[in-house]
């Protein structure tokens, strides 16, 4: 199971919600290898609550990418409680949205960490925003959902701000064609992966009633 709590937290030095582990069986993981410091942070674009971890443990909700990426990699988390750590990010949450807010504590944390990592494009492009205007170096890696719509395209096509995003990770091979093809991201910083689905909660546990053993059975799951 995993808890979170502050560190070094002011109200001038805000802190990201820091990972930590209890040993629990927890179907398909398993415990992380010894790391000597927490050098990874994630940027996730949700209300993380640990409490989850229970639901997951009992087979009752499926496993989250982030708590699995925060377990693998011993990392801190920005999520959007996360925005209420500071007047600054308060603010900016009200007037620009969580996501700038949280972007903006991505930022003001970066001289902790050696990799940030943007679970979706409304963090990602704020944070490579802030780093090129600052000239600020630190590897980021942006998960991307859409890029399509011209709001986006346009901080790519003509802002060039992939210039401060390491690898972009997309779902799509339609999204990946079209970033390469009209935003002109270079295709080596464009990786491809499947969205993930927990195969240890989606699955068949007992035949359905009145199936004969012929039958099958077809299940999917998703995101819009």
């Amino acid at each position: 199971q995993l808890a979170f709590t502050k560190h070094g937290s002011t109200p001038a030095d805000p802190a990201a919600r820091r990972v930590e582990q209890h040993p629990q069986d927890v179907p398909g993981t398993a415990p992380p290898e010894p790391h000597p410091a927490r050098r990874t942070l994630l940027v996730i674009e949700a209300d993380v609550r640990p409490e989850v971890q229970q639901e997951i443990a009992a087979g009752r909700y499926p496993r989250k990418d982030y708590f699995e990426l925060a377990r693998a990699l011993q990392a801190d988390i920005i999520d959007w409680p996360s925005t209420q750590d500071t007047t600054i990010s308060r603010l900016l949450a009200r007037l620009a949205g969580k996501s700038v807010a949280q972007a903006w504590l991505a930022f003001h944390l970066r001289k902790r960490y050696d990799s940030i990592y943007t679970d979706s494009e409304r963090l990602g492009i704020p944070l490579a925003l802030l780093l090129k205007l600052t000239r600020s170096r630190k590897r980021h890696i942006m998960l991307t959902h859409l890029l399509s719509p011209w709001k986006k395209r346009v901080w790519f096509r003509w802002g060039h701000i992939h210039s401060h995003i390491d690898a972009i990770l997309c779902h799509a091979t339609q999204q990946r064609q079209m970033m390469i093809e009209q935003i002109k991201i270079p295709a080596g910083k464009i990786v491809l992966i499947p969205y993930q689905a927990d195969e240890h909660f989606w699955q068949l546990t007992e035949k359905a009633p009145n199936s004969s053993s012929s039958s099958s059975a077809i299940s999917t799951s998703g995101f819009r």
